[in-house]
């Protein structure tokens, strides 16, 4: 069911009426004195009772928003990190194997293997029982049978690694190369109207849940150009059904055209999907690198934005100071930039180095804002609390470690330059599935629902109108007691903040050190929450966390060794593990992102598997990048002894990610 959301709540009245009985029905007569008595008796106790229940969701609901403010300190927190690794990795491979760089950078030619035939010369199995694509141009009812088929098999808890049961690889390949064909003719900037359709509707990040696809679709109806939808980005990532959420996304854009619009998120990225499932996910339900590189070439070509009747501005992430106005946006050649989380790389001959070397020939000094920065911004950003209309200055977003902050003024600054009225940006969590800021002219929009586990936050569309714009809000699992639900949430959350301690387990160990020379174990709460604070750069209310994490005393101290020795414990997946073989074990971890990369770059023919060859040119690639010799030949056995866990002597993606990613 969907709710209609108004920007005011009516909250309902609850009346307590007791039950006074008559003379003569079983009920001993009363004077008036007694009778207000028990009135007034029957009020003050229905006072009390509202009162405990009142003050028993007031602690629920602070123990809920604390909980969700876990999750989202943890998921930040691995952003963070992620940047910080990637960006090391790059600046390290640019310097010291740029080779590397170009091997990979030369991408197959997809047009030309299109161009004899494929992937339409590709067979399908005499046995194959699922939808087939005629022509490799998919219709509605292709896209109504694969919403069924997904949904039986759900609910018959069938594998979800047999979607290719569903759908064919050869037809996934064809809607994928037609999808790309249709990107490639559509502007960075997207201008759709309402004048020949009675509404338009906006979808926030929807990240692989399928449900939340299905409920949104089942209700307001399917994609049509009497009904079109414009996804905001992230519909892929973190969900277990990113690849079936991509084919319906696709699958329908193309079946009716002008039916589906869509703009690009910062998780519609590979480097991105290497960390956050998706990468991981296509390997496990189709295992073809071909897919793979059809898809990142859709990614890189999808619309940054889209602007609705000339009035609603819609894009995933939001403003940058950096941007001058919607034609420097328009000007953008978005298919030069695969990746967003990364740094660019500049290669030679690109029209990017061209036009530095113009700007070089002409004199021109300062150093103006790179494009890759300007769409990094518009996809990883988040709007401040900063609410001087005459502040247009951006500030690093610290807590993603990418995008920036950006002001109010500087929302009236980008609506009022365009003539817009609004502007609609998805990329963070909220309660309700939405929330406005900025004096009502940006709102947040996000439609997965229970992102961090049940009862927690609901998903929202908006729907537009030439006359109006609703939001609707909705959740599509039944929901737990509000009690249990809150438990779950919190120990839930306090896992993730937890697990994201392990990346920094050696700065806690020498940070705690200093405060606490003679090795006792305990410092002031104070401190300890200091040392949290400062090492591993989570906003939390440490001080009030403190006895979920550590041993608080009575004279205000703690015992934090319980914490390293849990930390220590979660890089022992094995009983009997020497010292050695645990360093190896928070050694992968701790580079996690960066072998991630490593393996993308080691994968020359990007068939998402390394053999012992490829392992040992990873070996030489660090050992040329870190300048030293860390790795010799004999550390590609303790690599494929640790990564290969089906023991084939070759290790794939799913293994790598696997065991990398792998939470105690």
């Amino acid at each position: 069911m969907m709710r209609t959301r108004t920007a005011t709540v009516e909250k309902k009245q609850v009346e307590w009426t007791p039950d006074i009985g008559e003379e003569g029905d079983g009920v001993a007569s009363r004077s008036v004195e007694d009778l207000q008595r028990l009135r007034k008796a029957a009020s003050s106790s229905a006072s009390k009772v509202q009162g405990m229940v009142k003050k028993r969701q007031a602690k629920l609901e602070t123990r809920r928003q604390v909980a969700s403010g876990l999750h989202e300190a943890a998921e930040y927190a691995e952003e963070r990190h992620q940047r910080r690794s990637l960006e090391e990795f790059m600046r390290r491979l640019e310097e010291k194997a740029p080779d590397v760089i170009e091997r990979k950078m030369a991408r197959s030619d997809i047009d030309a293997l299109r161009r004899s035939g494929w992937p339409e010369s590709l067979s399908v199995e005499s046995d194959y029982a699922g939808v087939s694509v005629e022509n490799g141009m998919p219709t509605v009812d292709n896209m109504i049978d694969i919403m069924d088929m997904v949904l039986e098999r759900l609910k018959t808890d069938e594998e979800d690694r047999g979607f290719k049961a569903v759908l064919h690889v050869k037809f996934a390949l064809s809607i994928a190369c037609r999808f790309l064909d249709a990107l490639r003719k559509l502007p960075t900037v997207v201008h759709v109207s309402t004048a020949l359709t009675p509404r338009l509707t906006i979808v926030g990040d929807i990240h692989g849940q399928f449900k939340d696809l299905i409920h949104i679709f089942s209700h307001n109806g399917l994609p049509s150009f009497d009904n079109p939808y414009v996804f905001n980005g992230d519909f892929v990532d973190r969900g277990p059904h990113s690849v079936e959420v991509l084919v319906l996304i696709m699958g329908f854009a193309l079946a009716d055209p002008y039916s589906i619009y869509v703009n690009r998120g910062n998780h519609e990225d590979f480097a991105v999907g290497m960390l956050y499932g998706l990468v991981a996910e296509l390997e496990a339900k189709y295992g073809d690198p071909r897919l793979r590189q059809v898809l990142e070439a859709c990614f890189s070509y999808l619309p940054i934005a889209h602007v609705v009747d000339h009035n609603v501005f819609v894009v995933h992430g939001g403003l940058t100071d950096k941007l001058g106005t919607l034609d420097d946006l328009k000007a953008i050649d978005r298919g030069l930039h695969p990746s967003l989380s990364t740094p660019h790389i500049k290669m030679s001959g690109t029209k990017q180095q061209q036009q530095q070397q113009r700007l070089k020939k002409r004199g021109v000094k300062k150093k103006a804002p790179s494009k890759h920065e300007i769409l990094k911004d518009l996809l990883w950003s988040d709007p401040s609390d900063r609410g001087d209309p005459l502040d247009l200055e951006c500030v690093p977003n610290d807590h993603r470690g990418q995008g920036v902050l950006w002001p109010a003024g500087l929302t009236k600054l980008w609506l009022v330059k365009h003539d817009f009225g609004v502007m609609i940006r998805s990329h963070q969590c909220k309660d309700d599935g939405f929330e406005i800021c900025h004096g009502g002219k940006c709102l947040t929009l996000f439609s997965a629902s229970n992102y961090y586990g049940d009862s927690d936050n609901d998903g929202a569309i908006v729907v537009l109108s030439r006359s109006d714009a609703r939001i609707l809000t909705y959740r599509t699992v039944s929901v737990a007691p509000v009690a249990q639900s809150v438990a779950r949430l919190e120990r839930e959350g306090l896992d993730r903040v937890e697990n994201a301690l392990l990346d920094h387990r050696q700065e806690l160990i020498t940070a705690f050190k200093k405060l606490d020379p003679l090795s006792r174990g305990i410092i002031h709460c104070d401190a300890w929450a200091k040392v949290m604070n400062d090492v591993v750069e989570m906003k939390l209310p440490w001080t009030h966390l403190a006895h979920k994490f550590v041993k608080p005393l009575d004279d205000g101290t703690v015992c934090y060794t319980p914490l390293l020795r849990r930390l220590e414990h979660a890089f022992h997946h094995e009983e009997s593990l020497n010292k050695e073989a645990l360093t190896l074990h928070e050694s992968l971890y701790r580079r996690r992102h960066q072998l991630t990369l490593l393996f993308h770059f080691l994968d020359t023919d990007s068939n998402g598997v390394l053999d012992r060859a490829a392992l040992e040119r990873g070996c030489a690639l660090l050992n040329r990048m870190n300048g030293d010799d860390p790795f010799h030949a004999a550390d590609v056995n303790k690599f494929l002894k640790e990564l290969d866990l089906d023991g084939d002597g070759t290790i794939s993606f799913a293994e790598f990610a696997e065991r990398l990613t792998r939470r105690p």
